[in-house]
């Protein structure tokens, strides 16, 4: 059983928070989630603020970023069973894009109608 660990966003500290599950919340209002929303392509996101400027960050990136090691540098999140929705750290992983395009053909059986994660 997995236990829910909350990590302070890069860029963000004493502001924001992501866990291993993939939740973000503020750290001046612990307890609720920000909520997200789902892009046309099914990757979620939401906003961050800092110093009266917003950005849009995906929330993959960010449990990756804070949970998932990626010793060789790789660039891309992929989503081990293909649900974009899914941003328990169990469920990514670095890759590159070669690496993300084929696990997209041959283990998701995608065709390329749709980008890859």
């Amino acid at each position: 059983m997995m236990f829910e660990e909350w990590r302070d966003i890069a860029g963000y500290e004493n502001l924001y928070q992501v866990s291993n599950f993939g939740q973000v919340r503020h750290t001046q209002r612990i307890g609720k989630p920000i909520k997200q929303s789902m892009i046309r392509n099914g990757y979620m996101k939401l906003l961050l603020c800092k110093d009266n400027k917003t950005k849009t960050v995906m929330v993959h990136r960010l449990v990756a970023l804070a949970f998932v090691e990626n010793p060789e540098n790789k660039a891309e999140v992929n989503h081990k069973d293909g649900n974009k929705k899914n941003n328990s750290v169990d469920n990514l992983e670095w890759m590159t894009r070669s690496e993300n395009l084929k696990h997209r053909y041959q283990v998701l059986g995608q065709t390329n109608k749709r980008k890859a994660s």
